[in-house]
């Protein structure tokens, strides 16, 4: 069994103000029944539209600090 989302994206950067236009995306989501007959993710394929150059770019600049964010924030919540 084939499952698919559709979906939009919209990037922004809040401290300039600067916006993209929206991307199309999908998820395709191939199921299967495990021996307990539970519907499991076998395979995720993703598509998107490509990301516009100067998108590309400033995402680039800022993966490291988000994810350093996000890692840090996991951890914290861990802990309590």
């Amino acid at each position: 069994m084939i499952v698919v989302v559709q979906f939009e994206i919209r990037f922004s950067d809040e401290p300039s103000g600067k916006k993209w236009p929206p991307l199309q995306a999908s998820a395709h989501y191939h199921l299967e029944a495990d021996e307990n007959s539970d519907v499991k993710i076998r395979r995720i394929h993703y598509w998107t539209e490509t990301l516009p150059a100067d998108l590309f770019e400033f995402w680039g600049r800022y993966r490291e600090e988000a994810l350093a964010s996000l890692a840090t924030d996991y951890i914290n919540a861990k802990a309590l």
